[in-house]
C-alpha cells in the first residue's frame, strides 16, 4: 500500500499569521477536508485518507497502478492538487483573503500488508489526541496570561489528568470536544 503524507511547512505560524483561534478552527478542518475530497476524486485510487491539524494522509489501494507507481510522480501530482485546493477553496471558508499561500511537503511510505496500515492509522488517531489534549493546553495556560515557553514547561510536566483538569478549570470538557478536534479526519471511499 502507498501511503503519502502531505503537510503543511511550519502550520503554526501560519496559523497565527491568519490568527486562527489556535489549535483548531472548524474552518480550517472544513477546507482541508474538501482538499482531500478533491484529491481523492481525482485519483481514484485511493480508499482512505486521513488528516489532523496540518496534515493529510492518503492511503492507495494495494493494486494500484497510478503514474506506474513512480515516487516522484505520485508526491508531484498529488501535493500540487492538494495545495491548489487549498488556495482555491480558501475564499469558501474565510471571509478574508489568504495573507500567502502555504508550502506543503510530502512524503511517501510504503506498507507491505493491510494489518500495518490498520495500525498506522490507529497509532495517529492515539497520536492527534494526545497532541490535541498538549495543544488545547498551551493555548489555555498562554491565554491566562502564561508565556510560550511557560505553557510548554507546563504541559510537560503534567500527566493527561492533570491536562485535563486545566482545560476543564478554563470551561472546557476534554471529552465533549468533537471528535475530528480529537481524533482528526478520515475520509472512505465508498464502494
Amino acid at each position: 500500500f502507498i501511503c503519502v503524507n502531505v503537510k503543511t511547512l511550519d502550520f503554526d505560524q501560519f496559523c497565527i499569521d491568519h490568527k486562527f483561534l489556535n489549535p483548531f478552527d472548524d474552518r480550517i478542518i472544513r477546507l482541508n477536508a474538501e482538499c482531500a475530497r478533491h484529491v481523492m476524486e481525482d485519483f481514484t485510487d485511493i480508499d482512505i485518507s486521513y488528516g489532523f491539524m496540518g496534515e493529510f494522509s492518503f492511503i492507495f489501494k494495494r493494486t494500484t497502478a497510478t503514474f506506474n507507481r513512480r515516487r516522484d510522480k505520485i508526491l508531484t501530482n498529488l501535493t500540487s492538487l492538494f495545495a491548489s485546493t487549498f488556495a482555491y477553496r480558501w475564499s469558501k471558508y474565510f471571509s478574508f483573503p489568504i495573507q500567502y499561500p502555504p508550502s506543503f511537503i510530502s512524503t511517501i511510505t510504503l506498507f507491505p500488508r493491510l494489518r500495518i496500515v490498520k495500525d498506522y492509522l490507529l497509532w495517529r488517531q492515539e497520536l492527534s489526541a494526545v497532541e490535541c489534549l498538549n495543544l488545547y493546553t498551551i493555548n489555555v495556560l498562554e491565554r491566562s496570561g502564561k508565556s510560550h515557553e511557560e505553557s510548554l514547561e507546563i504541559v510537560k510536566n503534567t500527566n493527561e489528568s492533570e491536562k485535563n483538569e486545566i482545560l476543564f478549570k478554563n470551561g472546557i470538557n476534554f471529552n465533549s470536544l468533537p471528535d475530528w478536534h480529537k481524533r482528526g479526519k478520515i475520509l472512505f471511499r465508498e464502494k
